[in-house]
């Protein structure tokens, strides 16, 4: 992620076995969001209460660490259960507010505000139940902007039918004129399933700059309404059914919005220059060209120019979007 490096960002999976805010047991973590903060890498997690845990979660709840502060830790598993005590401390929304509303100090001894964290939390909170969901789009819409680069994304998830449903009148039910309020306690039993809180136009609004398009593949063709199908068909299809409802959603989720999280206008000219500066790097070049038929067709000249034009066409076919949006 340095100035010669061909990587944007990182994709961590506390479900692994750290907490987002372990730093009693993991003190680097400290050092690694104050970075990521002050240089503006992106952080991408794993965000729904099923995945690949690395224990059970009984191991979880029964671990102790020399550096665990005992009063802190009894507070954590307070009413828990095993499963219940690892989803919300290792991998729910609600546990990275710990991350973002924290104040960490660089090397420099400058203190680093971590509310400005580019983070995504993947997957909208899962499918199921959908509480996740709706702590993401509170956390997202809080009036006081707390967390500006919080995003979220619709991998995995959107290949789910009632998820899809509950998306839908996210950006379609009748706007309130009250903000959104967090919920406290648990959600009412006479709900109806898979419906959101309203939300007011300017939330909606803000919520749509903030979800990224992704697939999670081959995860999304495992189950639900893609079983079977291929990639062409989970991009074409989802693009079919968002433009049934908003036209504008699309084009945010897959241009806008990645381009700004990613930060594409510094960082595609960045990865393009890096490439083409190890060119001279032998064993970088057998692993770029492996893909390659025939890469006496390609001199070392014309690579660069290849290169240098992809990335200004990338720039060129998003930044022009995001100045002039479409008016609904």
């Amino acid at each position: 992620m340095g100035e010669n490096a061909l990587y944007l960002g990182f994709k961590i999976y506390t479900a692994q076995g750290y907490r987002p805010w372990d730093v009693r047991r993991l003190p680097t973590l400290k050092d690694f969001y104050g970075k990521c903060c002050q240089k503006g890498i992106p952080i991408m997690n794993h965000c729904t209460p099923g995945g690949a845990r690395s224990h059970e979660d009984e191991d979880f709840y029964n671990f102790e660490h020399p550096f665990d502060d005992e009063k802190e830790e009894q507070e954590q598993r307070k009413g828990c259960d095993a499963k219940k005590y690892f989803e919300d401390n290792f991998v729910s929304p609600k546990a990275w507010e710990k991350v973002l509303n924290a104040t960490v100090e660089l090397k420099d001894g400058a203190p680093q505000s971590l509310n400005r964290l580019r983070l995504c939390l993947a997957h909208f909170g899962g499918p199921k139940g959908l509480e996740w969901s709706q702590q993401i789009i509170e956390m997202i819409t809080r009036e006081d902007n707390a967390y500006p680069h919080l995003y979220t994304d619709i991998s995995s998830s959107f290949a789910d039918d009632g998820f899809r449903e509950y998306f839908k009148k996210l950006f379609t039910s009748k706007p309130v004129n009250e903000p959104l309020v967090p919920q406290s306690g648990p959600p009412d039993k006479k709900q109806k399933k898979n419906t959101p809180k309203p939300l007011t136009e300017e939330q909606k609004k803000k919520l749509r700059s903030r979800i990224l398009f992704g697939t999670d593949w081959y995860m999304v063709f495992a189950y639900g309404t893609f079983n079977g199908k291929n990639l062409w068909d989970y991009c074409t299809e989802t693009k079919s059914w968002l433009d049934s409802f908003d036209t504008s959603l699309w084009p945010y989720f897959t241009q806008y919005n990645p381009y700004r999280f990613y930060r594409l206008e510094t960082e595609v000219p960045r990865i393009a220059e890096s490439i083409i500066n190890k060119m001279d790097d032998e064993k970088f070049l057998e692993k770029f060209y492996e893909n390659e038929e025939d890469e006496d067709d390609n001199d070392e000249e014309s690579l660069e120019d290849l290169i240098r034009k992809e990335a200004a066409w990338i720039k060129v076919a998003n930044k022009g979007q995001e100045n002039y949006e479409e008016t609904r």
